[in-house]
């Protein structure tokens, strides 16, 4: 990783009014949702390197797994086999066509659920074709971003037979296994009912597993998410025409036939949260604090920490605090030393942005430069005021490890304290200047 940090440290504390209202904000695993059609529909095609492979909603499974390899998966810097950890069987996305697939409905469907607002575009990249026979699973993983605007996962499940190989996504101890199956859903109590693929959509820093499939075999189209920034906002009394699986997501909640999503995305309780925050960080600026920082709710590459690529929660957030306070965003190193006994007390924490091309790679201390415009009655250069910035860390911070340093009891004359240094991206706010 190509890190340039800001030279100046940030004092950071984990116990604080803010950690609390941080952690209660619900942060989003995914979106479950379902794909409409007609088992009997022949136009949306699957071809395998050429050859006919049947539709999504009757798919030839001798043929898909004919044209298969076996599937690597990432491990550090390389791509190895090990059906210990991952056995499956893939296709490639470039020897896969796909027939009239109803791909604009999805992105209005991931747009409205996992990236709200008016300021992205959401489009998708099939990324390859997976297949898990008896037998097949693939332990705990996060995907790997393939671009700086890669931000998330779609799978769709097509129509074929099979027992176990539950999906499972989480973060932290909360765990959601949605239902990939394909079943008959009613739109309405008395309606007709409705074949439907399941789906599910995920940011790509949502760790995942598939359970061992016990009997049958488990197909799924695996997409890639791109956001990148809209050319236009439409405007508030345009008509907006909403692809039909948007509006089946917005009535997940009232019918009981269709499965539930996982994010209650407006809910009055995040909303009441968000002001929680507000009230706090308005007390720390008039306390002194003359810069707030805390975590981002979702991890992002060091190029996507932009007001366009933030996810669910965070755009929210970041909306809400735009209109009352001067926000910023950056990546953040962490580091916490443990003392000279090797223990972590959760006071030797301390935080750096560093995204700033002309910082230096920083030290972890405190300094306090000289301002050479402003000299004392002496005549002598006026140090700075010292400026309170604080970087609060609440339990739900999503941070990556990037190294670890162990203690050292003996190192020369004294002990190495241990060191692990932490990647993340965080907030600043501080208050707007009144005119």
């Amino acid at each position: 990783m190509d890190i340039a940090e800001v030279s100046r440290t940030i004092e950071v504390q984990t116990k604080s009014t803010l950690s609390k209202k941080l952690e209660k904000l619900t942060a989003v695993l995914s979106t479950a949702f379902r794909i409409y059609g007609d088992w009997n529909n022949e136009s949306n095609t699957i071809k395998i390197a050429g050859k006919d492979a049947g539709t999504i909603w009757a798919p030839k499974v001798d043929v898909i797994l004919s044209k298969s390899k076996a599937s690597p998966f990432g491990k550090g810097d390389e791509t190895v086999l090990d059906p210990e950890y991952r056995n499956g069987r893939e296709v490639v996305a470039a020897n896969v066509e796909l027939g009239n697939f109803p791909e604009n409905d999805i992105n209005e469907a991931i747009q409205k659920a996992l990236f709200p607002g008016e300021l992205r575009k959401v489009s998708l990249s099939l990324y390859k074709l997976a297949i898990y026979e008896k037998g097949g699973h693939f332990d705990w993983h996060r995907d790997t971003t393939h671009s700086d605007d890669h931000h998330a996962t779609v799978l769709v499940a097509l129509n074929t037979s099979w027992s176990g190989g539950d999906l499972k996504l989480r973060r932290e101890d909360v765990t959601f296994s949605p239902d990939m199956h394909t079943k008959m859903v009613k739109l309405w109590a008395g309606g007709k009912g409705c074949e439907t693929l399941g789906a599910v959509a995920f940011f790509t820093d949502i760790e995942h597993m598939v359970e061992p499939v016990t009997e049958g075999v488990r197909i799924i189209l695996q997409f890639d998410v791109h956001v990148s920034k809209a050319k236009e906002v439409k405007k508030k009394d345009e008509d907006q025409w909403e692809g039909y699986v948007t509006k089946t997501v917005g009535v997940h909640c009232q019918n009981p036939d269709l499965e539930q999503s996982s994010l209650p995305l407006s809910s009055a309780a995040n909303d009441a949260n968000m002001l929680e925050i507000i009230d706090a960080i308005k007390k720390l600026h008039a306390d002194g604090v003359s810069e707030v920082g805390f975590p981002l709710q979702h991890l992002y590459r060091k190029a996507s920490v932009a007001p366009e690529y933030l996810k669910c929660t965070d755009a929210r957030l970041y909306e809400a605090l735009d209109r009352v306070f001067c926000v910023s965003l950056h990546p953040v190193m962490l580091e916490e030393r443990s003392d000279y006994d090797g223990k972590y007390n959760g006071d030797k924490i301390k935080a750096l942005k560093f995204d700033l091309p002309e910082s230096q790679f920083g030290k972890f201390e405190e300094e306090e430069d000289a301002d050479e415009n402003s000299k004392s009655d002496s005549g002598r250069p006026k140090k700075k005021a010292k400026v309170q910035k604080i970087f609060y860390l609440s339990k739900m911070s999503p941070l990556f490890e990037i190294s670890r340093v162990g203690y050292a009891e003996h190192t020369g004359n004294e002990a190495q304290p241990a060191a692990n240094k932490y990647y993340g991206a965080g907030y600043f706010v501080t208050a707007k200047e009144e005119h």
